[in-house]
């Protein structure tokens, strides 16, 4: 009995204390540097889930489902890469308080046009400073003017060469 209570003080020493298994050859300082981007990947996988809406999914074989882990991280990359510029370009308004992804993703989703018959499109959405600078680093100006056919053809193919 004496020993079984040595062992249970011996381990309330390590109480607080997280430990972490890799099979990385590593340094443990970059490990743990790694792993301290933890909460944000979380939180990307929840915006994922959420607002691009990608469950429930259905899938059971294994190609498949890499592949659809694949699309979602794609997606990601390129929400952190575009969320990355609009800071790089625009510092002053995300000095304080960084461009949260899941706004990011709205106000992508809701970049809506209307067509009218023989003119064109019109813009449909609410104009921020948001889609102002989205349209600055597209060198495009969709808000201000109905577009031609032509026109957004040619802005779909500028999007598409990229």
């Amino acid at each position: 009995m004496a020993l079984d209570q040595k062992a249970i003080t011996a381990d309330q020493r390590f109480d607080g204390f997280y430990a972490y298994g890799t099979s990385l050859d590593d340094d443990a300082a970059d490990v743990l540097r790694a792993r301290s981007f933890h909460h944000e990947i979380e939180h990307l996988f929840r915006t994922t889930k959420t607002h691009l809406e990608a469950r429930p999914v259905y899938l059971s074989r294994q190609d498949r489902i890499r592949s659809h882990f694949l699309v979602c991280f794609l997606a990601l990359l390129l929400l952190k890469l575009l969320q990355k510029q609009l800071a790089d370009s625009f510092p002053e308004a995300y000095k304080e308080h960084p461009l949260a992804v899941d706004q990011l993703i709205d106000t992508l989703q809701n970049l809506r046009f209307g067509q009218i018959q023989g003119l064109g499109y019109v813009p449909m959405f609410q104009r921020t400073s948001l889609t102002d600078q989205l349209q600055e680093l597209a060198g495009v100006e969709v808000n201000k003017q109905i577009i031609t056919k032509a026109a957004m053809n040619a802005f779909y193919r500028k999007v598409n060469k990229g």
